[in-house]
């Protein structure tokens, strides 16, 4: 399906696809009545960070500026765990998100994770994406991630990682 999105207030309509070794992102711009169609051979490609850079180049848009906040890896430590989403919104399917911790911070996957506020944390390279986890009790139970709006996942904490 199609979703109904927006870059830094300007409307968006988006829709992205991968298969086995392909990923593809269109999106298109109706104010500014600009498309644009990025199509990858590599499933790992980031096309949806590829798509918002090439609109915001076109649109002579800055990226979002990031200053990271300074936190102790005490304080990093407790976000690292396994996190379930039972009902993926696009699939339909149980997916299991890992967030490590290692000595220089946290990590999704290979993406180191910057503290940009209280429980939230952006990608390197990704400003647009971001992590917001639930806490109870001062603890994480639950993750939010989302990108321009769009909740990619909703997920509740299934275990701690060790220390």
């Amino acid at each position: 399906g199609l979703f109904l999105l927006n870059l830094d207030g300007r409307p968006k309509i988006d829709h992205y696809g991968n298969t086995t070794g392909f990923r593809s992102e269109i999106a298109y711009y109706p104010t500014d009545q600009l498309t644009v169609v990025v199509l990858s051979n590599t499933n790992p490609a980031r096309t949806d960070v590829l798509e918002s850079r090439i609109s915001r180049m076109l649109m002579s848009m800055p990226e979002p500026a990031v200053t990271e906040v300074a936190m102790t890896p005490d304080a990093l430590r407790p976000y690292a765990g396994t996190y379930l989403v039972t009902d993926a919104r696009i699939s339909h399917r149980s997916v299991v998100t890992e967030i490590t911790w290692k000595p220089d911070g946290l990590y999704a996957g290979a993406f180191r994770l910057r503290p940009i506020g209280h429980d939230v944390f952006v990608p390197i390279g990704d400003p647009n994406h971001h992590y917001t986890f639930a806490m109870r009790n001062g603890q994480p139970h639950g993750l939010v991630v989302e990108r321009e709006g769009r909740i990619i996942a909703d997920a509740n904490r299934t275990s701690a990682s060790a220390p």
